[in-house]
């Protein structure tokens, strides 16, 4: 099954990621990619815990550097 997925799902699923993100606009997916990190945030944020705090928010304020999506909330 591993060699299944590998040789045939994943490049599958690449070129049909590929083709949907041609087709849709940059502004829509930076709008979808912020509203999931915000929701990722809030989950992070209600959990009560610091340590995941201080794992996971670095890492979602990276993505957003790294993709130019501001965070709204600011």
């Amino acid at each position: 099954m591993g060699n299944t997925v590998e040789k045939i799902v994943i490049p599958v699923v690449n070129i049909f990621m590929g083709t949907l993100m041609s087709y849709v606009p940059e502004e829509k997916v930076r709008d979808a990619a912020d509203n999931l990190l915000d929701k990722l945030e809030d989950l992070v944020d209600g959990t009560g815990t610091k340590i995941d705090d201080a794992m996971l928010e670095p890492v979602f304020e990276r993505i957003r550097e790294m993709f130019n999506i501001p965070d709204g909330e600011d």
